[in-house]
């Protein structure tokens, strides 16, 4: 059974093109976001909550960006335009979560509860990775990152529950671990600097280029004062 919110929005899809555009720009950012290697190569957790990390992460780079070109050009067209998209992307992250939790089985009445949660969750995030994206600071974003997708201890916005694969703080402090999340710090930065030559048309056309996934983990990815 399709949920009330996702009928409201596929009329607002049909009325108003916008939508759509915000749609595909949200599926990319989900099909990068599912690349096996960030999965295999990198160690993030391959559960329901490591997925959504992957997402969430993607998404935030997706609004840095639009949120960017929002601020250089306040009060003109392209502006506007920008601002707008981002507010729908992240409109549609929490439509697919909607559905997502409504299919693993979680009541109707929950629902609302814990997508409250989520966007607690989501916008947490999102101000510990734009601070550490707006000041270039890969050893914050690293942080962040092994702190959000790698050492998570909380009870899942999705299941409920401390997911089993994630390790807690026994994880972060896993060299392995942390070479990976330097190694998915550098790329998200990297994703960064390729939006920024995205056109405003380019992103409303869900065209995303996004950089490949790291092949390796290199040693350096764990400065010698986090080794200590």
């Amino acid at each position: 059974m399709i949920a009330p919110r996702q009928i409201w929005r596929n009329v607002v899809d049909a009325l108003f093109p916008s939508g759509r555009r915000a749609r595909a720009l949200y599926a990319s950012a989900v099909a990068q976001a599912r690349q096996p290697a960030f999965y295999a190569r990198l160690q993030v957790p391959d559960t329901p909550e490591g997925r959504f990390e992957m997402i969430a992460l993607h998404v935030i780079l997706l609004i840095e960006r639009l949120m960017r070109q929002a601020a250089a050009q306040r009060g003109m067209a392209h502006g506007a335009h920008a601002a707008k998209l981002a507010r729908e992307v992240q409109e549609s992250l929490f439509d697919d979560m909607d559905a997502s939790l409504r299919e693993m089985g979680v009541s109707d009445i929950a629902v609302p509860r814990r997508i409250r949660k989520l966007g607690v969750a989501f916008y947490d995030r999102m101000a510990r990775y734009h601070e550490a994206l707006a000041s270039d600071d890969a050893q914050a974003l690293k942080r962040a990152i092994l702190r959000h997708i790698y050492a998570a201890t909380e009870p899942s916005v999705l299941t409920g529950r401390v997911s089993s694969a994630s390790g807690g703080p026994q994880r972060e402090n896993d060299e392995s671990v942390r070479q990976a999340a330097g190694a998915l710090a550098r790329y998200a930065l990297l994703a960064r600097e390729v939006l920024k030559e995205v056109s405003l048309d380019d992103l409303r056309a869900g065209n995303i280029p996004w950089p490949a996934p790291p092949a390796t983990i290199a040693k350096q990815d764990a400065s010698p004062t986090e080794r200590t």
